[in-house]
């Protein structure tokens, strides 16, 4: 899991995905807010590695639980090395453009 920071709508984005994900892990229609924003804060602020993230989480849903979760968080985008895909599309947008330029300049 990458450590790096996040902007204030990338925070929002992963927020909502960590409360779907603790819904689906944990079999509830909604998840407490404040157990969702613990575990933003653990990755977000704190930048716990994947072993204590779920530690952490372990202490709130359950080893098995946190055990998804973890595994989960290793994949999405927030916690891996990949940026969210509409950053990811408008960087390739702006390399394109900076390529075109170049020719252009040639």
């Amino acid at each position: 899991m990458a450590k790096r920071d996040l902007d204030d709508d990338e925070r929002a984005a992963f927020k909502e995905s960590m409360r779907a994900k603790l819904a689906a892990v944990m079999g509830v229609d909604e998840v407490d807010e404040d157990l969702a924003e613990y575990a933003v804060v653990l990755v977000a602020e704190d930048k716990k590695s994947p072993d204590e993230f779920r530690t952490a989480m372990d202490e709130m849903i359950g080893e098995d639980m946190a055990k998804d979760l973890a595994a989960w968080l290793e994949a999405h985008p927030a916690g891996g090395d990949a940026s969210p895909p509409a950053k990811k599309a408008r960087a390739s947008e702006t390399d394109a453009d900076a390529d075109d330029a170049d020719a252009d300049d040639a």
